[in-house]
C-alpha cells in the first residue's frame, strides 16, 4: 500500500503479493485535523483484513473511515489536530 494523502490529489495504490494492482481515488478534505491519519489508516486497514475483508474492500473501508474521521474532528488548539476516531460512536453535538 502506497498512500498519497500528502499530495494535491490524494490517490492511493495497492499491490498485493499475488500481483493485483488497484488505484484508489482520493478526496481532498479541507481540515487541520490531519495528525495521525497514517496511523489511523494502517489500523483501520488491518482491522478490516482481520474481519475477513479482501484487500480492495479493506482499503476502501479504511479510506472512508479516515475521511469521515477528519470531517468529524473537533478543532483543538493550533496547528494540526487529531481525527475524531470515535465519530461513529455518537453525535458530537
Amino acid at each position: 500500500m502506497v498512500t498519497g494523502g500528502h499530495l494535491d490529489r490524494p490517490d492511493d495504490f495497492l499491490r498485493t503479493a499475488d500481483g493485483l494492482e488497484q488505484w484508489f481515488a482520493g478526496e481532498r478534505v479541507e481540515t487541520t485535523a490531519t495528525h495521525g491519519t497514517g496511523c489511523a489508516f494502517s489500523s483501520a486497514l488491518l482491522c478490516r483484513l482481520i474481519l475477513g475483508n479482501g484487500p480492495v474492500e479493506a482499503v476502501s473501508a479504511a479510506k472512508t473511515y479516515v475521511v469521515e474521521a477528519m470531517r468529524a474532528a473537533y478543532p483543538i488548539g493550533k496547528g494540526r489536530g487529531p481525527l475524531h476516531h470515535l465519530y461513529k460512536a455518537g453525535n458530537r453535538d
